[in-house]
């Protein structure tokens, strides 16, 4: 059902594109789509430095289990 206030829906125009151009990566429609405030981008900035941490640190122990759980040597008989 349509009203007359309804507003028609449409894709952007289609423009050519460079395939080693990424700046259009960055541009939407909407240009506050990623225009985050200072505290909201540091709040950002340390979630994606927590998850790096606790990368390193499931490789760290990751690397720990392997060393300890195989020797580096093996005894005869």
């Amino acid at each position: 059902m349509t009203t007359k206030d309804d507003v028609d829906m449409v894709d952007a125009t289609a423009k050519g594109q460079d395939p080693s151009d990424y700046a259009d990566l960055l541009q939407t429609n909407h240009s506050d789509a990623f225009a985050f405030s200072e505290t909201e981008q540091l709040a950002l900035d340390l979630y994606d430095q927590l998850r790096e941490l606790e990368l390193q640190h499931s490789l760290l122990q990751a690397q720990q289990t392997s060393t300890v759980e195989s020797p580096s040597f093996v005894i005869g008989d």
